[in-house]
C-alpha cells in the first residue's frame, strides 16, 4: 500500500477514518470479494435467523446495533 495513502488516512479524524473503513468494506462486499464465513459463523447466523423467524421480536435492527456499538457517537 502506498505510504501516501496511509499518510492521508492518518490526517483524517477518527470518525472520518471509521467512515472510510466502512465505505471500503461496502465496496469490497459489493464486488463479492468479502471474506468467507467460517463454519462456526455460518452456524451462528443460522441459529440467530431461526430464532428471529420463531420470535420476530428477538434481535435488534442494524441501526440499534450501530448505536450500541458507537455508544451514541456519530
Amino acid at each position: 500500500m502506498s505510504t501516501a495513502i496511509l499518510s492521508e488516512f492518518n490526517r483524517l479524524s477518527t470518525p472520518e477514518q471509521v467512515q472510510l473503513v466502512e465505505d471500503l468494506w461496502d465496496v469490497i462486499f459489493a464486488k463479492g470479494d468479502g471474506p468467507a464465513l467460517t463454519d462456526a459463523q455460518r452456524a451462528m447466523l443460522d441459529r440467530e435467523s431461526a430464532e428471529i423467524a420463531r420470535n420476530p421480536g428477538h434481535g435488534i435492527t442494524l441501526a440499534e446495533l450501530k448505536a450500541q456499538i458507537l455508544g451514541g457517537r456519530k
